[in-house]
């Protein structure tokens, strides 16, 4: 990958991922019953709704107002991936309630609640706190991978297992990037 350059590419693929995404994937891959509950928009969001329920994953969508964020992973042979994350867009009050209604009432039937990424630009950083909270009036454990304001808020209600990795950590905590050696 040479920066400022025309890159050509020997191949590409397109899927849906992320982290919420990723660990309904795991779940499922080895036994387990996951449920993705998360808000998707317009033609990005219509592609990525189809693609999961082609991968045979179970879904709850709440519709928004504003287009599904892309993010692109470039891989150059002997280099680190570089991520092109695009920033979400704000969703209506009406739309947020509706998918935290989405979650709270999959919780009686729930074996645990897994909160994983970044929520919608605009969102309460207290969001997955409250969740949590509703998580727990229930005994249903919950996983925490998210980074900065959403993580140190989730941390207040003592959620059972956190798994922020190296990077997010360092950013959180505002500490020296790291160059992913352990001292």
């Amino acid at each position: 990958f040479d920066s400022g350059q025309v890159n050509r590419v020997g191949s590409a693929s397109w899927m849906v991922g992320g982290k919420a995404v990723n660990a309904c994937r795991a779940v499922c891959h080895f036994g387990g019953a996951g449920k993705l509950i998360h808000v998707l928009g317009g033609a990005n969001g219509a592609l990525a709704r189809a693609a999961i329920e082609e991968e045979g994953l179970e879904q709850l969508v709440t519709e928004v107002g504003v287009s599904t964020r892309i993010c692109t992973t470039l891989l150059a042979s002997g280099q680190m991936a570089t991520e092109l994350v695009e920033e979400s867009s704000p969703i209506d009050e009406a739309a947020l309630s509706q998918a935290l209604l989405s979650v709270t009432e999959q919780l009686p039937s729930s074996r645990s609640l897994c909160l994983s990424g970044s929520v919608p630009a605009g969102t309460p950083a207290t969001v997955y706190a409250e969740l949590i909270r509703s998580a727990s009036k229930l005994s249903v454990p919950t996983v925490v991978d998210a980074q900065g304001d959403l993580l140190l808020e989730a941390l207040t209600t003592r959620p059972f297992m956190v798994k922020p990795n190296l990077e997010e950590v360092c950013r959180t905590l505002d500490w020296p990037a790291s160059d992913n050696s352990v001292d």
